[in-house]
Parts: C-alpha cells; sequence; structure tokens
C-alpha cells in the first residue's frame, strides 16, 4: 500500500489519483532553497506566501496558489473543494512524495485531497490547521462584502484602496492592508490579488462540504488507514463547545487515528498567532 501524509498539514506519493475532470496546473514559489518536499495550501482570499514563514520553520517546500488565488489561473467551473484538490494532486504530479500542509480554505482542501487518495488505496496523514466546519464565517461574508462595493480600478496604490476599506467597510487596519497587499497594477489602476468569481463559487462549498462525514469516513472505516492531525486555535470561537465535544469524541473512538490540538494562545491564524507551538506539534507529529 502506498503512503502519503497530507498536512492542511501532509507526506505520499500523490501521483496515482484518477482525475475524473479537467484540473488546473497551480503556480507554486518555494519557500528557501525547495529541498523539502512539503505542499502549502493557503487560505480564502489569500495566496502561497502567507504561508512563508511557517515553510521555513518546517524546512521549506513548496507554496501554492490555489484556483482564483494569487498567480494560479481560474481553471474552469465547477469551482468546487474536489477540483481545488484535484489542481493540487495534479500539480504535485505523479510519483512525487509530498506533505500538504494547509491553512482554513486550504484544509478543506487538504481534506479533500485526503478523500482522493483513499479512493486510489492510499495512506493519508492530514493536518487541518484551525479548519472549522460548515459555514464559512460571517466575517469572511463581510469582507466579501465590502470588496465588492468598491472598485479597485479606481484607485491609484494600494494605500487609498485600504483607506476606503476601513473608512467606508469598517474593517480594521491589518485587514485592510492584507487584502490590498497582493493587488497587483493593471491598466486601469489596481486588480484583487483573486478572482471575485471563484471565491463567490466556492463560499457555497463551506456549507455544503460534509466535513464530519469524510473525517469519520477517513478515520473509522475499516477499509481505510489513514490519521488526521486537526490544530484549533483556543481562541477562535468557531469551534463551540458541542463541536468540539463531537470531535473529541470521534478521536476517542479511532483508535489512535484522528488527534486533536489545541493551541490556547493562538486564533484562527495559528501559524501566526503561536508559531512555536505549532512548530512543536509538527515535530513531535511528522513522522505519526
Amino acid at each position: 500500500m502506498t503512503t502519503i501524509k497530507i498536512l492542511a498539514l501532509r507526506r505520499a506519493p500523490l501521483g496515482a489519483f484518477k482525475h475524473r475532470c479537467m484540473s488546473t496546473a497551480l503556480h507554486t514559489t518555494q519557500a528557501d532553497d525547495g529541498s523539502s518536499s512539503t505542499v502549502f495550501l493557503h487560505g480564502l482570499l489569500g495566496n502561497g506566501k502567507n504561508l512563508k514563514t511557517v515553510a521555513r520553520k518546517f524546512g521549506g517546500g513548496s507554496l501554492v496558489d490555489l484556483r482564483g488565488h494569487g498567480k494560479s489561473p481560474s481553471g474552469s467551473s465547477p469551482h468546487t473543494f474536489e477540483n481545488c484538490a484535484k489542481d493540487v494532486l495534479k500539480t504535485v504530479g505523479p510519483g512525487t512524495q509530498a506533505t500538504i500542509v494547509g491553512h482554513s480554505f486550504g484544509g478543506r482542501v487538504a481534506l479533500e485531497c485526503a478523500i482522493q487518495s483513499a479512493d486510489n488505496d492510499t495512506e493519508t496523514t492530514t493536518w487541518l490547521l484551525d479548519t472549522v466546519p460548515g459555514e464559512a464565517n460571517e466575517s469572511v461574508e463581510k469582507v466579501i462584502t465590502a470588496i465588492q462595493s468598491v472598485d479597485p480600478q479606481n484607485y491609484e496604490n494600494r494605500q487609498q484602496l485600504a483607506k476606503v476599506l476601513q473608512q467606508e467597510q469598517q474593517l480594521d487596519v491589518g485587514l485592510a492592508q492584507w487584502l490590498t497587499s497582493s493587488m497587483t497594477p493593471s491598466p486601469d489602476g489596481l486588480a484583487w490579488g483573486f478572482d471575485v468569481n471563484v471565491v463567490n463559487a466556492l463560499m457555497p462549498e463551506f456549507g455544503s462540504q460534509d466535513f464530519m462525514g469524510k473525517l469519520q469516513h477517513l478515520v473509522l472505516s475499516e477499509n481505510q488507514n489513514n490519521t488526521l492531525h486537526l490544530v484549533r486555535g483556543g481562541k477562535n470561537t468557531g469551534w463551540t463547545v458541542d463541536l468540539v465535544s463531537k470531535l473529541q469524541d470521534l478521536s476517542s473512538r479511532s483508535n489512535g487515528r484522528f488527534h486533536l490540538h489545541v493551541l490556547p494562545k493562538a486564533g484562527h491564524w495559528v501559524h501566526a498567532d503561536d508559531l512555536p507551538g505549532l512548530v512543536d506539534l509538527w515535530k513531535t507529529h511528522q513522522s505519526s
């Protein structure tokens, strides 16, 4: 049996996957010398460079721009988590040993990678970084509404647009600066660092993805041999008592195949809020 690890953090030969629909080759850049086979998946509205610091702490690897984000093409519809995962597996290439590290939306995609791996009788280890099951947080809806309310081509520079997002759309300073940091110049002004149409198409996927069902299938099915790690930010209020209880119960029934971790000092951005704690988890469990 082939062995892969997916990590949203992940290790494995990813080339045995069947791509049943057209997938998109993604843009990647290398962290450090590129000698590591680790692949990093970013969150919604971001790009691979968002995980550059954690990638270096983990020994380097490939920073992936998911479809419709950064320098990757938007690809063809339907824009689904499943097809995003197929993009990743296509990009990694046949016969490649890789660890996939993903955050938030990247964790959703990594989970789909694990399912597609399991369909091909491939063992997987998956780490999900503050990937909360269910609908996207209402704060995400607020951000998308804000970016749709402004035309970036009307602004000469990022600072102007960031100020408008703060003053007129009530986004906090850090978020406004982050959103505009990846913008690129266009002949008519500025352009977002993501395809708004792809983002809109992906939003319903958060609610429709059977996150818990897929997780249970991977760690409880007798014919599967998968290990998953979920790292949650202790300050993220999206982790309700009921949800954490269900995950703890699943962990207790998984015979060591599902591990639930918490970084108490971290919010949603676990890799930024408590990087030392995340690195400690990585070093402790990377061989499991």
